[in-house]
């Protein structure tokens, strides 16, 4: 009986998380997305430092122009929050294709990869900021 009654309480519990979901799950990417922003900028400023001066000068307006874009949810209902490239250099050169010039390289410039060492610096502390979001909202 107590076996019966525990599977109630769990399967309200789940219920009651599937309720809360879609307030919950942007606010958790929301709070993370700076995090991730921050080890993004740092990571990038390493890049350009250790680059020869030649890319130092393309590419030291990237850190400026990343921009924080708010969760949403996608036509699969997943919630994706986004950290992009936005704007163009003087010369007209998009923010974005310097950065991928920067990650994966090009015909004039080695790889510099930032974007998953970013990633790695911060995952946990991206981890810890969305279950304190969750902790918080859903009050456990």
């Amino acid at each position: 009986l107590s076996l019966v009654g525990s599977e109630m309480c769990i399967r309200d519990r789940f219920k009651e998380l599937e309720d809360s979901f879609d307030d919950v799950a942007p606010k958790m990417i929301d709070a993370a997305l700076p995090v991730y922003q921050k080890a993004m900028e740092q990571s990038i400023k390493e890049s350009v430092s250790s680059a020869p001066e030649a890319v130092k000068r393309q590419t030291s307006g990237l850190v400026k122009s990343l921009t924080v874009r708010k969760a949403k949810q996608s036509d699969t209902n997943a919630y994706i929050g986004n950290i992009v490239f936005v704007g163009k250099d003087p010369k007209g050169s998009p923010n974005v294709v310097k950065a991928m010039g920067l990650e994966y390289g090009n015909s004039h410039q080695i790889p510099s990869p930032f974007m998953q060492r970013a990633v790695n610096s911060c995952e946990k502390n991206v981890l810890a900021k969305m279950e304190e979001v969750f902790n918080r909202e859903v009050k456990q």
